[in-house]
């Protein structure tokens, strides 16, 4: 990984195996649905603040299965858009820029 600022994804553990081979591709699912009608990805730009949203209405979003924190790097020429409390990049990103810190 080659930049030295970090984000923070959340997921369901059973993502991981793809998102290994294919990375992060943006997408708009039921849940992004409701921020954005452009495909995205969505990051957090602290552990921290990944945690809070656990605590709070992501973790009613994503109960009943295991969930992992990724950290994430951003290739060369991805940028992060700041929207309200939380990230969007519309551009994929690859598996070597990702990295399971584990379940939580």
């Amino acid at each position: 990984m080659e930049n030295t600022t970090y984000y923070y994804h959340v997921t369901y553990a059973r993502n991981w195996k793809t998102i290994q081979h294919k990375g992060l591709t943006p997408s708009v699912g039921k849940r992004s649905r409701k921020l954005s009608e452009k495909p995205a990805i969505f990051l957090f730009g602290s552990k921290d603040d990944a945690e809070d949203a656990l605590m709070n209405w992501l973790g009613d979003e994503l109960e009943g299965y295991p969930v992992i924190l990724l950290q994430v790097s951003l290739p060369p020429g991805v940028q992060a858009h700041k929207v309200a409390f939380e990230y969007q990049v519309f551009q994929p990103i690859p598996p070597q820029y990702i990295r399971n810190l584990g379940e939580i």
